[in-house]
C-alpha cells in the first residue's frame, strides 16, 4: 500500500551565481588549503543539493552553509564525499567547501595546479592566491592580474 506523502524534494543546483576560490599554500600545514565560497541564485529552490568536484587527493576540511541571517557560517549540512565529487544538500544561499591538496616539491620550488572541473555552471568566477608570508617569489599561470596586499601581512 503507498500513501501520498507531500514534501519539498531537493533540486540538484545546475548554476551557482558566484564562486570564490582561494588558494592558501602553507597556511597551517604543508599543502595548500583550498576554499570555496559560492552564492546560489536567488531564485533557487531550497533546500537544494549541490554537487563539486573533489580531487582524489583532497582532505575534505570543512562543508558549511552561510547563514543568511547572520551570516555566519554553520556546519550543521549533510555531505557525503564519493570519488571525484563532493554532495551537500544547504537550506541557504551561500556556502563554504575547504580542503586540503598536496604540492609538488622541487627543492625550494613548489608546483600546485588547480582545475576547475565541474558538471554546474558559474556565472561569476573569481579567483585569489595567498602568499606565504615565507615565499620569496610567487607566479601564476595564467599571469596574475591584480597584486594586493591583505590587511594580514599576505
Amino acid at each position: 500500500m503507498l500513501f501520498p506523502t507531500s514534501g519539498h524534494t531537493q533540486d540538484n543546483v545546475t548554476a551557482i551565481d558566484a564562486l570564490d576560490v582561494d588558494l592558501w599554500p602553507d597556511y597551517d600545514r604543508t599543502s595548500v588549503l583550498v576554499l570555496l565560497t559560492g552564492t546560489l541564485s536567488a531564485d533557487t529552490k531550497l533546500p537544494a543539493t549541490v554537487i563539486l568536484p573533489l580531487p582524489e587527493t583532497a582532505q575534505l576540511n570543512a562543508v558549511a552553509r552561510i547563514d543568511s541571517s547572520d551570516g555566519i557560517m554553520k556546519d550543521d549540512i549533510v555531505s557525503s564525499p564519493a570519488p571525484g565529487e563532493l554532495r551537500f544538500t544547504t537550506p541557504d544561499l551561500r556556502f563554504r567547501v575547504e580542503y586540503y591538496l598536496p604540492y609538488a616539491v622541487n627543492n625550494n620550488r613548489r608546483t600546485f595546479n588547480f582545475a576547475w572541473l565541474a558538471d554546474v555552471s558559474v556565472n561569476r568566477f573569481e579567483l585569489r592566491v595567498q602568499q606565504p608570508i615565507s615565499a620569496s617569489f610567487l607566479a601564476t599561470e595564467p599571469a596574475t592580474i591584480n597584486v594586493l596586499e591583505g590587511q594580514d601581512g599576505f
